[in-house]
């Protein structure tokens, strides 16, 4: 079996955007002869949210944590203060708030490699800064191979919507690009983003491909600890976080929702957020919407079930840019979960993967006519006819991400 240093500052118990490296590091090890060696970070304050029952699929593998280097007094506070006279300290944040991280993921890496043979190297980002570590360690061995994971694009963002400095975007393209041009390989987790930076730096066309996102079907054997108590209504569910355009994405589904209940006061339909949704759930109240329920922050097995017993599932980006090559793990969680979806997205990779596997009612997050027939459409539907998703299982991405590996370590 060889050893793969598996870089990715977020991990259990953390509970945001650990999904994907997660599931790859279980199923590498566990079908492909591939063994992780974790390098992450511990309690971080910008990531304050646990979730424990993550373990279960990480309890097999060497996980090696560090302190995170991250400071709310130093990153947020003083910043405040200090662009008020005039000075501005984007370098403590350049290019996430783990930057300090490197300095400590380093010395245990290096730690780690003088104790056991390692293979490959590979880090999953965001946070960037696990990119800046790998860069680092190819510098000081060259003859290793390197694996760059984008779980998200990095400076390929429109402009428009990021609150960053010129001076410092023009930073971190220097680091994408030194990043970039020192790795073997580098997976995307969809076809638009990875199209967008091979546009933006053409060198890694030879040298990149698209690994997406992936359900685990174990997350489904077990039966759902929920019940339902009232079966003669349609229970739609939404299950994760609303922030940034989907704010507003989930404002227009509600406003869409508020119009559909005036149309059909007798509806038989309960909408369910779960999750870290406090903006939504204001908007909801402030439309005297008292048939959406919120039940706020719970842990993944809580989303998992309550996905298992939903009759539709609620899928929502914003309107821009970045929500047009947006493809969370989230969509392919409920693809997993077998039940239809009503998706408020624009059009772009998340509507082509719904288009194309079936079982979906679209529309578009600026179209409220649109969104309240959606709704009406995906509240009569019973049962779901959807071609195949086996592509999606996340058994096959580990098995794409052990190709990668054994192609650039033979």
């Amino acid at each position: 079996m060889k050893n793969v240093l598996w870089v990715t500052g977020l991990w259990p118990p953390h509970n945001v955007g650990i999904g994907r490296p997660v599931k790859l590091a279980k199923y590498l090890k566990r079908n492909h002869d591939w063994n992780p060696i974790v390098l992450a970070f511990g309690e971080s304050v910008h990531r304050p949210y646990v979730d424990y029952s993550w373990e279960k699929d990480t309890e097999h593998l060497e996980v090696h944590k560090t302190k995170p280097g991250d400071s709310k007094l130093l990153q947020e506070t003083i910043p405040i203060y200090l662009r008020r006279l005039g000075v501005h300290v984007d370098w403590w944040t350049v290019p996430d708030p783990w930057i300090r991280w490197k300095e400590h993921a380093l010395k245990e890496a290096k730690y780690i490699i003088s104790h056991q043979q390692i293979d490959a190297v590979f880090t999953s980002g965001p946070p960037y800064t696990c990119h800046l570590v790998g860069l680092q360690l190819k510098r000081d061995r060259p003859w290793c191979p390197w694996v760059v994971d984008c779980r998200d694009v990095w400076t390929q963002t429109d402009k428009s919507y990021s609150i960053k400095s010129q001076e410092q975007i023009g930073r971190e393209e220097e680091m994408e690009g030194a990043v970039l041009r020192e790795a073997d390989w580098i997976t995307v987790v969809n076809d638009i983003a990875l199209e967008m930076l091979r546009s933006k730096f053409p060198f890694i066309r030879e040298k990149s491909s698209c690994i997406t996102h992936g359900y685990d079907p174990e997350d489904y054997e077990r039966e759902p600890l929920v019940e339902r108590t009232d079966d003669s209504r349609c229970m739609m569910t939404y299950t994760g976080t609303i922030y940034g355009e989907r704010t507003k994405g989930a404002e227009a589904f509600l406003k869409a929702l508020k119009q559909f209940y005036d149309e059909n006061p007798e509806a038989p339909l309960v909408v369910g957020f779960i999750g870290n949704c406090r903006l939504a759930e204001k908007t909801a109240k402030e439309l005297g919407l008292w048939q959406v329920h919120f039940s706020g922050l719970q842990d993944r097995e809580f989303a998992l079930d309550m996905q298992k017993v939903s009759d539709v599932l609620l899928f929502i980006l914003g309107d821009s840019p970045l929500d047009e090559h947006a493809s969370p793990g989230k969509l392919f969680d409920y693809l997993g979960a077998g039940k239809p979806i009503l998706a408020v997205a624009p059009e772009g990779v998340a509507t082509r993967i719904l288009e194309k596997v079936g079982g979906a009612v679209t529309a578009h997050p600026s179209d409220i006519d649109g969104i309240a027939q959606a709704i009406e459409v995906a509240s009569k539907l019973e049962s779901v006819e959807r071609g195949s998703v086996e592509q999606y299982d996340v058994r096959e991405k580990s098995k794409e991400m052990a190709a990668v590996l054994e192609r650039i370590t033979e």
